[in-house]
């Protein structure tokens, strides 16, 4: 009687090797590219969120003669800028925001980003937190936003200084009696949008955060912001260089560099409203920063 061979069933183990190798050669070229993927999504949205910081800051200096948003005012003293001015602000539950909460730019362009902590910490890995959270978490929201703002150079950094005794003291930003090498006084904070000379080449805000001296080649992507940037020199005292490797800064000091998240880039916007992703050593340029500045190493007294 004849008989059918016997048909196979199944893999043998050896096939079955061959197909999860197969398979895990596969992921490993495959994660790199989608890592890729989400990393450029991410700062495709860094770059949307850059440009609403920039509408809310029109919106203020629309709501106040042109003015520029003050960088920081600072709370110390009695009186102090807040009481000078006769300046208050409100969470949204129309509770007083605190002055020491309330000194940075943050909250002052929160009610025209319509309190969208999305925006303002964008490189957390977190749900949206309800209101009551980012009441709770003002002080993050105010010191550790996505973007740091230019301030020293834009608005300006505001304490109470006694010009000559015994007059009473008055508000002045940070580099008030600046003077050039030459000792010739100058003018180097910009307090209205319209001072602003080269405004596509400016720099408002870019992505930022507080680190230590040293050399960065790429930082992590959730690192704490900072609402400050400072230019390659603050003053006369260097701060951070762009060095050799396209996406690295040198810092000098200790203080709030560009930082570039995701991609290694830096998201920048400019006075003129448009947003780009920028190496940080293209960023090494004093006519950047300072809206007075005339050579790239351009630096003054304080």
């Amino acid at each position: 009687m004849f008989r059918s061979p016997k048909r196979r069933c199944g893999f043998t183990l050896v096939e079955m090797l061959v197909v999860i190798g197969i398979i895990g050669l596969l992921m490993a070229i495959l994660m790199p590219a989608l890592g890729g993927v989400k990393k450029r999504s991410r700062k495709a949205n860094e770059l949307n969120n850059i440009r609403q910081i920039n509408f809310a800051w029109n919106a203020y200096a629309a709501a106040n003669e042109s003015a520029a948003v003050p960088a920081y005012l600072d709370p110390a003293g009695s009186p102090n800028v807040f009481d000078r001015w006769d300046l208050f602000y409100e969470f949204p539950n129309h509770a007083t925001i605190p002055e020491d909460v309330a000194a940075p730019w943050t909250w002052r362009l929160m009610q025209y980003l319509d309190y969208n902590h999305e925006i303002i910490h964008s490189y957390r890995e977190e749900d949206d937190p309800s209101l009551d959270n980012m009441i709770l978490e003002a002080v993050e929201v105010a010191n550790e936003p996505a973007f740091g703002y230019n301030g020293y150079y834009t608005g300006g950094w505001w304490s109470m200084t006694v010009l000559e005794p015994p007059n009473p003291p008055v508000p002045l930003p940070r580099f008030y009696a600046a003077t050039d090498l030459e000792g010739k006084p100058i003018s180097v904070v910009v307090k209205s949008l319209g001072q602003i000379q080269r405004q596509s080449d400016y720099i408002t805000f870019c992505s930022s955060s507080e680190m230590i001296a040293g050399l960065h080649k790429q930082a992590r992507d959730n690192a704490p912001g900072s609402f400050l940037v400072v230019p390659p020199t603050l003053a006369d005292v260097p701060q951070w260089e762009g060095y050799i490797e396209v996406n690295a800064l040198n810092l000098l000091e200790n203080t709030h560099a560009p930082i570039g998240r995701y991609t290694g880039a830096v998201a920048v916007l400019f006075a003129d409203g448009h947003a780009d992703s920028q190496a940080p050593s293209r960023l090494d340029d004093a006519r950047m920063w300072i809206n007075v500045a005339d050579t790239p190493d351009f630096s003054h007294l304080p």
